[in-house]
């Protein structure tokens, strides 16, 4: 069963509602904490999702390298789930469509602490989701890593935000706090690569 692990550290988090998957197949189920995509049927074809629905990072198709994967989820970052939504591995209940919500809450801005491969990072440097090189896909979607191509904007999702000593003294870590950025104002044409600047500003 997923868990949230992602502790929420500060910034305006400019919530909006987004609407969730309505049919009850699991694949659109997600945890609070969890990054989400907004799937776009004109970007990239895939059956199993719907239109203007918000998907857990997990569920985008495969890309043939990180960063290839890295740049998938960029183009449509919808934020960081503010509330659970749907069964989790493990859980049962009843009458499960009635108490199924219209929309979600989605945070599209704030500072968030996530899980990170253990590694150095400099303030203000670069982060997308992780994903596993060779084409394995998104494994976790509570879980960042640096962009797999140093300085590539399109890959991003974020910047390390300047916070404890660990990050100035050059100290290797597992846990890293990252500014979010989604690529494009809710609801308006999507810019690939495109940031206007940072949350919480």
């Amino acid at each position: 069963m997923s868990s949230n692990r992602v502790r929420y550290v500060g910034g305006d988090t400019k919530k909006v509602a987004m609407k969730p998957d309505p049919n009850t197949n699991g694949i659109g189920a997600f945890n609070k904490g969890d990054l989400l995509f907004q799937y776009d049927s004109g970007f990239v074809s895939d059956a199993r999702l719907v239109n203007g629905c918000v998907y857990p990072a997990t569920v985008i198709l495969n890309s043939a390298t990180e960063a290839e994967c890295q740049k998938a989820f960029a183009r449509c970052f919808a934020g960081v789930a503010d509330e659970k939504y749907g069964l989790q591995s493990g859980e049962f209940t009843f009458n499960l469509n009635k108490m199924q919500p219209l929309s979600v809450s989605v945070c599209t801005a704030g500072k968030f602490e996530f899980d990170c491969p253990s590694q150095t990072f400099l303030p203000n440097a670069l982060v997308g989701i992780y994903a596993v090189a060779g084409g394995t896909g998104i494994p976790d979607a509570q879980k960042v890593d640096a962009v797999a191509d140093a300085g590539n904007t399109s890959e991003m999702i974020g910047v390390v935000a300047q916070q404890e000593a660990p990050i100035e003294s050059g100290v290797a870590m597992t846990r890293v706090v990252v500014d979010i950025m989604v690529p494009r104002p809710y609801a308006t044409a999507p810019a690939a690569g495109t940031y206007s600047g940072t949350s919480g500003q």
